[in-house]
């Protein structure tokens, strides 16, 4: 931490990724196909559609490499690139420490719509983070949804 503008700088993949071999595809692939099965055996078209750009969006999410992303901690608020959060604009936060896996700094901002703002933390600034956030806003848990443990069992 810089004392003198009291910053935190870090860069951190925007996620983790999960190498996804043959056996991935293949069950992924079987999964559609009993989709797609399924929608044409109940002539319901609107879900076919829906299935075919679901899977799409998965495979085309499945083969992304993460961008390397810069992020700030600043009497300002938080930063993401370039985009400013103001620490007037959350209630709390929370650091989940993820075993070998880079943490993760959860902020719960004050909006109804995707409060959780959820931010992968090098383990090197995990406690400078939680120190210095502790100064600004009230620390709480977060416990994961099931759409992010779904999330992270099937590696996207």
């Amino acid at each position: 931490m810089n004392e003198e503008n009291k910053e935190i700088v870090w860069e951190a993949p925007e996620f983790d990724q999960v190498e996804k071999g043959a056996g991935w595809y293949l069950v992924f692939g079987l999964i559609f196909l009993g989709l797609l099965i399924f929608g044409w055996l109940s002539k319901n078209f609107l879900f076919l559609i829906f299935i075919i750009l679901s899977g799409l969006m998965i495979v085309a999410f499945s083969k992304r490499t993460p961008k390397e992303v810069r992020f700030k901690l600043d009497e300002d608020g938080f930063s993401i690139n370039k985009m400013l959060y103001r620490f007037s604009d959350m209630s709390g936060f929370a650091v989940v420490e993820r075993g070998s896996k880079t943490d993760l700094l959860v902020l719960r901002r004050n909006v109804v719509t995707n409060p959780y703002l959820k931010v992968p933390l090098v383990k090197d600034v995990t406690e400078e983070v939680r120190i210095f956030l502790k100064t600004k806003l009230k620390e709480g848990t977060y416990e994961e949804t099931l759409v992010d443990t779904l999330i992270d069992f099937i590696g996207l």
